[in-house]
């Protein structure tokens, strides 16, 4: 008798989060969760964050157009984070680059850069 060998799913990984296109709030929460653990964050508090800046939506545009996506950033606030972070490699339209960047700057205490953390009483635990 012959062993056929199950393939193995592939191991889930930043890289290949950041190539996924399709996107919808289940999704979403579970690549925050995912990303929130590699980045050693808060999952809970970059999910409450992201459900009060865009209802989970990647494509969103807020403050009359001047933020954008998951975190509604800031093109300034974006580039400041990168040269903060060093991290050139992570790009604004990219959800997962996002929340990892989100995750880079609550770890940091830059809670500032958000609205929903100085307009909301009933915020995470921070």
């Amino acid at each position: 008798m012959s062993h056929i060998a199950q393939a193995e799913a592939p191991t889930l990984t930043l890289k290949i989060l950041r190539e996924r296109e399709d996107w919808e709030p289940g999704t979403i929460k579970t690549m925050i969760y995912f990303v929130s653990q590699e980045y050693d964050c808060n999952a809970d508090i970059v999910i409450w964050l992201v459900g009060k800046e865009s209802s989970f939506r990647v494509d969103v545009y807020g403050d009359s157009n001047k933020a954008f996506g998951l975190g509604q950033f800031h093109k300034s606030t974006w580039e400041y984070f990168q040269n903060k972070y060093k991290r050139y490699d992570l790009e604004i339209d990219n959800p997962v680059n996002q929340i990892e960047m989100i995750c880079l700057a609550l770890k940091d205490k830059q809670f500032k850069h958000w609205t929903p953390f100085s307009t909301y009483k009933n915020h995470p635990p921070l």
